[in-house]
């Protein structure tokens, strides 16, 4: 279902063109293509894993659009030769037309996972791929918890690294979309205490996360003090998103 606050409407999404199979797995991005003026649905349908947090051997990529008020097959799809999984993000990541999935990749005969991003481009509708920074080695740690979010406008690549009782946040930035090589490190946030996850980035440098007991909170980088009277409370660690919301005066209904 497609909502907008704003006009107070919603549209009921139509059964999918292609019935997948009852143990697949789905994965989905939402944005908007404004040389169309329209809102748009990519859903990537997988076969399952084993890992409950992980999208195993992507098949086929189906879009909706509001316009059309219609599913159909994007030309577009991750080859199947490809061991890939995505990783069920926290963050929507939405950036400058693409939406964006955190992927680990297996090479044959190394059981270590190499993670990159995997894009959906909204204009053309194809995939494509990028790298995160170079000078980290970046693989699969149950020590560290890696997240995708949009930073002011520009792709970010969050590092939680947790150590016993205290946890470090690190802040990278895509200066130039279009460039690789142009992830900076903005920031690092620690030692802090009784984190879980990042969760979001909110205005004024403050941080959302979620804390071990399922709390959602606000860490003030400039005070270095986390604020906990949101009054989010009993959030599911490993189904919890958070979502910013962008006012929007284009109608979700298809009005033909």
């Amino acid at each position: 279902m497609l909502v907008n606050v704003a006009l107070r409407e919603f549209q009921v999404l139509p059964e999918l063109s292609i019935q997948p199979h009852p143990c697949s797995m789905k994965n989905v991005g939402f944005g908007f293509d404004p040389k169309t003026n329209d809102y748009k649905v990519v859903l990537i349908v997988s076969c399952g894993h084993k890992e409950a947090q992980t999208l195993c051997f992507p098949r086929q990529v189906l879009v909706y659009s509001s316009s059309c008020n219609s599913w159909r097959k994007a030309d577009d799809t991750v080859p199947s030769s490809i061991d890939v999984s995505i990783i069920k993000s926290s963050i929507n990541t939405y950036v400058k037309g693409n939406f964006h999935w955190l992927v680990a990749y297996f090479v044959p005969g190394d059981v270590t996972a190499y993670y990159r991003v995997l894009c959906f481009s909204m204009f053309d509708e194809v995939l494509c791929e990028m790298r995160l920074p170079s000078c980290l080695t970046i693989v699969q740690d149950e020590e560290i918890v890696y997240e995708l979010a949009s930073y002011n406008g520009s792709l970010s690549f969050d590092c939680l690294s947790m150590e016993q009782q205290e946890q470090w946040f690190d802040v990278w930035v895509k200066q130039d979309y279009d460039d690789d090589d142009s992830w900076t490190k903005l920031l690092s946030i620690g030692p802090v205490t009784g984190i879980f996850k990042p969760m979001g980035f909110w205005r004024d440098g403050q941080f959302l996360l979620e804390d071990c007991s399922g709390q959602l909170v606000l860490y003030d980088q400039s005070t270095h003090n986390i604020k906990k009277n949101l009054c989010f409370y009993g959030l599911d660690r490993y189904c919890s998103q958070a979502i910013l919301y962008s006012e929007s005066l284009v109608s979700v209904i298809d009005r033909g």
